[in-house]
């Protein structure tokens, strides 16, 4: 098992909001304390719905916001404790590239220029060696010939090429984690893909990691090694068999909203359907945060919130009563028929 590059403990990030018609500010735990560890040249998704705070954990981690409480370590040192020398390493090994590529792209600068600015701030080359280098990161990323797509400004790029662009830019300080916030959430089906396997290749070639942030799962499950699933703010499920071997009743909400080709199948299978998002409504306060949604609540989901606990021989980790206890309950056998409707599936959230 390689050895984490970055990991945190405890991390809790809070915002003040005002809801519609009400004037007294409500706190909003938008990270609550979160573990999590990102290893060495692995691929490692975060998935749930808008509003499960992985995006605001993805800020922490690139140290873009400072967290409430808790730590964030970079090879095994706090960020805060880092000196002026080790934290330009840490920025040069921890890039990232956004959700949106023409908003994260200078609109007045040619791509040579984006680049080039990036090499120049960073004294990666000079002279005749910063044309060069900016060449074979383009052409790393598949925009050739290179010489064309220099000149040529944001605007005048597609979607997919606008994401080349931001990647390229990221992998020019030659980062060890790329940091990737929702990067297939604006682009067609087929560029999504070309993404995809661009990631793949260059984790490949060069052993970058990548922290995926998606809500995608059908590319989650295509490209990651684990997958970590999030819940307002908590993690309740992570490990490599999430998306086929799901432990968490949300986790598996999340893979029955997929749609399936086959229309026989989508009819027959009963399925877990979240009618509402967690943003909608409040979260109850004390027990399991998801027991107001959840068919498979008991008692003691009222009162205790579940840890995240290893369940299995592998590295299966999940916060579930049902599970922890060893009950043995089947999520395709929800324990409230009344649940059920005309499509078979078990509705939950808003009755």
């Amino acid at each position: 098992m390689t050895a984490p590059i970055l990991s945190a403990r405890g991390l809790v990030q809070t915002f003040a909001n005002r809801k519609a018609g009400e004037w007294r500010r409500h706190l909003v735990h938008a990270v609550d304390g979160v573990d999590i560890e990102v290893r060495e040249g692995e691929t490692l998704a975060i998935v749930g719905e808008s509003g499960s705070g992985k995006s605001s954990l993805a800020r922490l981690l690139l140290s873009l916001s400072k967290p409430v409480r808790g730590t964030i370590s970079y090879r095994g040192q706090a960020l805060d404790g880092l000196t002026k020398a080790e934290h330009r390493a840490y920025r040069a090994e921890v890039q990232a590239v956004f959700q949106n590529p023409a908003a994260s792209l200078n609109p007045r600068m040619r791509v040579e220029s984006i680049l080039t600015h990036v090499i120049r701030r960073h004294r990666l080359a000079e002279g005749n060696g910063v044309r060069e280098l900016i060449a074979g990161e383009l052409h790393a990323v598949g925009l050739t010939p290179a010489g064309e797509f220099m000149q040529r400004f944001p605007h005048q790029l597609s979607g997919g090429q606008q994401q080349r662009v931001a990647i390229a830019r990221a992998m020019i300080r030659k980062p060890r984690l790329i940091i990737a916030d929702e990067p297939l959430s604006s682009l067609d089906i087929s560029i999504q893909t070309q993404i995809l396997d661009l990631m793949r290749e260059l984790k490949r070639k060069t052993k970058v990691g990548f922290l995926l942030i998606s809500h995608d799962l059908n590319a989650v499950r295509s490209i990651a090694d684990r997958v970590v699933v999030m819940y307002r703010g908590r993690i309740v499920e992570a490990g490599k068999d999430v998306l086929t071997r799901p432990l968490h009743p949300y986790t598996r909400a999340l893979l029955d909203a997929r749609l399936i080709p086959d229309p026989k199948l989508a009819r027959s299978r009963r399925r877990i359907i979240l009618e509402s998002d967690a943003a909608s409504t409040s979260p109850p306060s004390g027990g399991c945060r998801f027991r107001d949604r959840c068919p498979f609540a008991i008692a003691v989901c009222e009162t205790q919130d579940p840890e995240l606990k290893r369940v299995c021989a592998d590295e299966s980790l999940v916060a579930c009563h049902r599970v922890e206890r060893r009950m043995g309950f089947e999520l395709a056998q929800p324990v409230r028929p009344e649940a059920l409707s005309r499509d078979r599936g078990v509705r939950i959230g808003s009755h």
